[in-house]
Formats: C-alpha cells, structure tokens, sequence
C-alpha cells in the first residue's frame, strides 16, 4: 500500500532489515543456528515490528499528501515562498533514497514526530505573524545550509546523516515547539555536533 507513494525511498529488504532491527537491535543473524534462532524465537516479534513499520510510514504519507496540498494551493503565494521551499526540502531529505535503511528501526520511530512538526509549523504559520517563523527558519538554515553543502557530497556519512536527524529535532525545537522532542536538543548540542563534523562555516 505504502510503498508506490515513497518512491525509491524503500524497499522490501528494507522494511525487513527494519524490521529485525526492532526485534533483535543490532544483533543480526549471523550464522545459520542464529537464523533458526530468529525464526522460531522472534517469528511474533517480526510480525508485530513490521505491522509496526507499516503504521509509520502510512502516518507519514497521510501528512505528506496534506503537505503536497498545501504546496499546491499555495504555490504562487510570494509571501509563503521561502517556507513552501523549506517544507519541500525537509521532505525530499527525510524521504530521500534509502531512508528507511539509513534511520533504521530507532530513527524510524521519530518520523511521526517530524511530519507531525510540519503540520504543527503550518498552523502555526496560518495564526503567527510569518515574520515569526522566517526569524525561526533563519536560525535552522544557519547550520542546515553548511550541513547540507557537506552532506551532498558524502551522502552516506554515518556522522553527517546523524547531524542530519539533529537538525530536524533542532527545527521541530524552533519550529513546532508544540511537538515535543524526548532527547534533549539545543542550538549549543548542535554546533559542537557539526564541528564534530568539521563544519564551521556556519551561515549568516
């Protein structure tokens, strides 16, 4: 059902590896007493896990559909330009190819969170004035850009894809306040994380 509207983001080695990772954290089979293991053992855990995966991703669909409306309808609004491009972007970057592999079963549980935060952030938006969320979004964009130009060219940084899901936890903080994050973060946790990285070119 679910994975026509995601694209390349998943596959259905994918959704099991997810899975078993929600069974098994990362401890994966290994050898062929491991499999029987897996098998007899965690069969009713694999299943639930996957149901699991699936309730997800059909959440993140849901909001996603609505947030595609929303790009629609307003897309030749010049007032809403710059938070249309970013909503745009948040997405294709959360549902970019390999997602669901790169998050694995952890990640994974706070995407909920995440598209919930961008339904939060466009009330928000309707009710606030937009100077609110532009001042906002300035402050994410000041480490998201150097992020961004460094993840592009290493896409599969372990480092730099955990930078990566920081900066969505540090959105929803500036963003969707309302949406509440259970691992702390702040704007201090997230400098040392990018210089971590060898990112200090922050933008103004």
């Amino acid at each position: 059902l679910y994975l026509p509207h995601l694209g390349q983001g998943v596959t259905q080695a994918d959704l099991l590896r997810c899975a078993v990772e929600g069974v098994y954290g990362q401890s994966f089979p290994r050898s062929e007493e491991d499999y029987r293991r897996l098998s007899s053992s965690g069969r009713g855990e694999l299943f639930e896990c996957l149901e699991r995966v699936g309730l997800i991703l059909e959440e993140v669909i849901e909001v996603t559909r609505t947030m595609e409306d929303y790009l629609e309808k307003n897309r030749s609004d010049k007032h809403l330009e710059e938070v249309l491009f970013d909503l745009r972007s948040q997405m294709d970057w959360l549902l970019r190819k390999d997602f669901l592999k790169q998050a694995g079963w952890q990640g994974l549980q706070l995407y909920p969170k995440y598209f919930q935060g961008m339904s939060e952030r466009v009330k928000r938006v309707a009710s606030l004035p937009l100077v609110k969320d532009l001042e906002k979004m300035d402050l994410v964009h000041k480490y998201l850009i150097p992020w961004e130009d460094a993840w592009k060219t290493h896409r599969e940084d372990g480092q730099l894809i955990e930078v990566g899901y920081l900066l969505e936890a540090f959105r929803l903080l500036c963003l969707a306040p309302n949406i509440r994050m259970s691992d702390g973060v702040s704007e201090k946790r997230l400098a040392k994380e990018c210089e971590a990285c060898g990112i200090t070119n922050y933008s103004s």
